[in-house]
């Protein structure tokens, strides 16, 4: 599976493919919630990873996860520090 990452350049925001809603085989577009600077210097410091799907605890809505799940996700093989 590939993962690709997209600049929206009316705005400057960030999105990337990932696993879709339903968890399957389908990919859709997920908004990082980073700026171009932000993607970039993630990539440059080795702490860009793939986005992984995860559940809002409050909505129930489907989301990105956010550093602290990813790490968590990743154990002892995440490079994020936080």
């Amino acid at each position: 599976m590939q993962f690709v990452s997209y600049v929206d350049l009316v705005d400057g925001s960030v999105w990337s493919n990932g696993p879709g809603r339903e968890g399957g085989a389908t990919m859709e577009l997920w908004p990082r919630h980073l700026t171009l600077g932000e993607w970039l210097s993630e990539w440059v410091w080795r702490r860009l990873y793939p986005p992984w799907r995860s559940t809002d605890p409050v909505s129930g809505e489907p989301r990105l996860a956010t550093y602290e799940e990813t790490a968590a996700m990743l154990g002892e093989h995440c490079w994020l520090d936080g």
